[in-house]
């Protein structure tokens, strides 16, 4: 089991987790079983907890997504499997090339 701490006294499992999304100077954190936890942590923070597992990237500065959920992936927009989307900005659209989607 790979645990992440994500804030507080609350880890996760890392293969459960579809996306991260920033709320100002807390996260959100989407699970596959469609909870959605509140953490009081930075996006930046969660991301580089989350670097050692290859599938995470970072799609714009407001999401992190879990490559190995993406249903659909189109020029700026990610379809992951739990119905949520993720912009692609055009900084990070390099990033998302190394998955073959």
């Amino acid at each position: 089991m790979d645990a992440v701490k994500i804030g507080g006294r609350k880890t996760v499992n890392a293969c459960q987790v579809v996306l991260l999304e920033s709320d100002i100077n807390y996260s959100f954190v989407h699970l596959i079983d469609g909870k959605r936890l509140h953490v009081a942590t930075t996006l930046k923070e969660l991301e580089q907890r989350f670097l050692p597992f290859d599938s995470f990237v970072r799609t714009s500065k407001s999401h992190v997504i879990n490559a190995l959920y993406v249903i659909n992936y189109s020029e700026n927009t990610v379809l992951l499997q739990n119905k949520l989307n993720a912009v692609v900005s055009r900084r990070r659209k390099q990033a998302m090339e190394r998955f073959n989607f």
